[in-house]
């Protein structure tokens, strides 16, 4: 986390909100509380906060797959159709504007983990 415990405490953020993303929470709530939770006023600082949760939910789904790939038998259709779903949020967040909120690097070691136990599979298929 990029946001401490203690500064959390200090502007009052749930508990279950304080994930990778809370550093953003904070200025996000800082902006509600001064314009009175208008729903026009703080745009963007709600869209890097819900840019970062996709992000971050992006990251889990790949380490999900990756875990489940070395874990157990997956159908070679299922693993088919969860690579095209990967690659096509991989290229999303990629291409989205504020590249610097998603860790590319990580991204693309587990989609090559990934590709190589496609590649594995179909390998094995032959």
């Amino acid at each position: 986390m990029k946001v401490s415990p203690e500064e959390l405490k200090a502007a009052r953020v749930d508990v279950g909100y304080r994930d990778y993303c809370a550093h953003l929470l904070v200025p996000l709530n800082k902006c509600r509380q001064a314009t009175r939770f208008m729903p026009f006023e703080c745009g963007h600082e709600r869209h890097l906060y819900e840019h970062c949760q996709y992000v971050e939910y992006v990251r889990h789904s790949f380490r999900l797959v990756a875990a489940s790939t070395a874990c157990c038998e997956v159908t070679l259709g299922a693993l088919l159709k969860r690579t095209i779903v990967l690659r096509a949020a991989l290229l999303c967040v990629t291409s989205h504007a504020h590249r610097t909120l998603a860790p590319v690097e990580l991204i693309d070691a587990v989609l090559c983990r990934w590709l190589r136990a496609v590649e594995k599979k179909l390998g094995a298929l032959e």
